[in-house]
């Protein structure tokens, strides 16, 4: 498999949005993010995250939250209600 293709689902296993954070915690430099543990790149993204002034997210907190959600999540989908049917409401 290709290291990049792997470094995506390594990361994605923690949230859709976590490889790119990762990438942009390691400056793009995809090796050394690959190289480093999870502890250790979780080290380093929640690092960047409070120099840039954003919310220091606990993602491995949120993978454990997704280990226990069944990987295809469904959605709900409103179902449209004819306005005809709103107008007899008693």
């Amino acid at each position: 498999m290709n290291e990049r293709v792997w470094h995506s689902e390594r990361f994605r296993k923690v949230s859709d949005r976590y490889p790119r954070r990762v990438a942009e915690a390691y400056g793009g430099d995809l090796d050394a993010a690959m190289a480093a543990s999870d502890e250790q790149v979780a080290a380093t993204v929640a690092n960047w995250e409070k120099e840039h002034g954003l919310p220091v997210r606990d993602w491995p907190a949120n993978r454990a939250r997704r280990g226990a959600i069944v990987t295809v999540s469904a959605r709900t989908v409103p179902t449209p209600v004819p306005t005809s049917a709103l107008e007899n409401v008693d």
